[in-house]
């Protein structure tokens, strides 16, 4: 039987893809540009003795933004610069910021919200405990 919920669904979703591809522009930046754009951010995080990237999540629309890396790329796709970050081990480290769920078969949505921490420390470093 075709479910007609799944197929509104996949077309409504092919459709949103297109637009993207249609609006978006070429996001294409060189090393040195985001090099560049490195060297704005610590400017910025200096002049605001920031010393960590902390991110927004919104659990309403599922999303995860840095809203510093918005003012350093304006509008243009953070993951370059992301990437681009944790390839300079020498000026960046990455850490957990929060541990949360999501549901195996729709990670796309943070629905699910358990946070794991310390009651001690508050620690956000959890490890699994295996007992035989």
């Amino acid at each position: 039987m075709i479910d007609k919920q799944q197929i509104e669904k996949e077309l409504h979703e092919e459709i949103l893809k297109q637009d993207d591809l249609e609006t978006k522009p070429s996001t294409k930046i060189s090393v040195a540009d985001l090099d560049e754009k490195i060297k704005k951010l610590l400017e910025l995080m200096s002049s605001n003795n920031q010393d960590v990237i902390l991110p927004s999540i919104s659990f309403d629309e599922s999303t995860v933004t840095y809203p510093l890396l918005d003012t350093i790329m304006q509008g243009q796709d953070q993951k370059m610069l992301e990437d681009h970050m944790s390839s300079r081990k020498d000026l960046f480290e990455k850490e957990i910021h929060e541990n949360f769920l999501t549901c195996p078969t729709h990670p796309e949505f943070f629905t699910i919200n358990l946070r794991l921490y310390c009651t001690t420390c508050t620690s956000l470093d959890i490890l699994k405990l295996e007992l035989v």
